[in-house]
């Protein structure tokens, strides 16, 4: 993904997307692991002060740094939507993963320590 702030602008422009930004911004705390339980490969992120927190299936964790809120809220936002299709066996989206939104718009693009 090329141009990062085009594509926030154009996710922010979609009302499901905006109304759980809302919400997620009133009711989780920032700092607070979200749990991931649809992917193999991460258990969990949280997001602080600029400051991506990802625990992987392995139990590295790693921190990413520089990362707007909006790029975390995409992942908790993508979990959502996988548990969401899963539940209601929604077959008007495509299938998506969160694997995917951690290769498009975390790996490679930020700046990160591993801490375990």
């Amino acid at each position: 993904m090329d141009n990062l702030q085009e594509f926030l602008d154009k996710v922010n422009q979609a009302e499901i997307f905006v109304q759980f930004k809302e919400f997620f911004a009133d009711n989780y705390p920032k700092g607070e692991l979200f749990a991931i339980d649809t992917s193999s490969m991460m258990n969990a992120i949280s997001w602080d002060n600029e400051t991506l927190f990802v625990i992987f299936a392995n139990e590295s964790e790693y921190l990413y740094y520089d990362v707007p809120f909006d790029v975390f809220l995409l992942g908790a936002f993508t979990e959502w939507l996988v548990e969401f299709t899963k539940e209601n066996d929604d077959e008007l989206l495509p299938p998506i993963k969160v694997s995917g939104w951690f290769h498009e718009l975390i790996k490679d693009r930020w700046d990160y320590t591993r801490i375990k």
